[in-house]
């Protein structure tokens, strides 16, 4: 038997949900990204998106809605390890009228905005006009766990020569309802590759993400790099 096709069996077997938390947190070191339309587990690292196995007979039992997670986790007063974020994401019911009030969009560039802010985490909501990208970066210091929640997302993975350049390694398409989570010192880029049509990505930031390194295709020298994050101008946050 493959070893995607072992993985795949053990997921078909978890039918409870302390068997899904034990499965996910075993897997998050390999980066497990989950469509939340589909409900299959994918291997991030896996190029041809294999599938791990159906989960949302399992997250019915679990569902949360965004301000019970909130509220979970304001309860961190230091950084939320990756695994949490990971376990809990596929836990929460989209609301897109909870997001939507958040969507603000920019015609120069992607905008981040605000949504709630806790101890040890910031929640963003991305918005992307066709074309538009971020540039290649790391997450440095912080965890990331991000949910498409309209559109779809264009994600390229780098990784960095022992000289310090950065390359491409794969890119990828994540559709709404994907859920991927990275750490630290990942290095991607992230955008709206789409001829048209707008991109809402929920981004969760553990510590938030306020400067994180630059990388160019043509520089071995990173440059530090502050991303603005807009306050919502009507109302109060979540």
């Amino acid at each position: 038997m493959r070893p995607d096709d072992r993985q795949s069996a053990e997921v078909g077997q978890a039918r409870s949900q302390e068997e899904f938390l034990s499965w996910m947190l075993s897997h998050s070191a390999a980066g497990i990204c989950v469509d939340n339309d589909s409900g299959l587990a994918h291997d991030g690292a896996n190029t041809t998106g294999a599938e791990f196995g159906n989960l949302p007979e399992v997250l019915r039992f679990m569902e949360l809605t965004l301000e019970q997670w909130f509220a979970e986790l304001d309860e961190h007063q230091g950084a939320i390890p990756l695994e949490i974020l990971i376990r809990d994401l596929p836990r929460v019911r989209m609301d897109f009228e909870a997001v939507g009030k958040f969507a603000q969009f920019s015609p120069e560039r992607y905008r981040r905005n605000r949504m709630h802010s806790g101890p040890a985490y910031d929640a963003l909501v991305l918005c992307w006009r066709a074309g538009q990208v971020s540039p290649i970066h790391d997450h440095r210091g912080s965890a990331c766990a991000v949910r498409v929640i309209r559109g779809m997302a264009t994600e390229t993975l780098y990784e960095m020569t022992e000289e310090g350049r950065v390359f491409a390694t794969r890119t990828r398409q994540l559709t709404e309802g994907y859920m991927c989570a990275s750490q630290d010192l990942d290095i991607h880029q992230l955008g709206n590759a789409q001829p048209s049509g707008d991109l809402i990505t929920l981004h969760i930031y553990s510590p938030p993400l306020l400067k994180m390194g630059q990388y160019s295709l043509d520089d071995s020298q990173p440059r530090e790099f502050e991303d603005v994050i807009y306050e919502l101008t009507e109302g109060a946050g979540i």
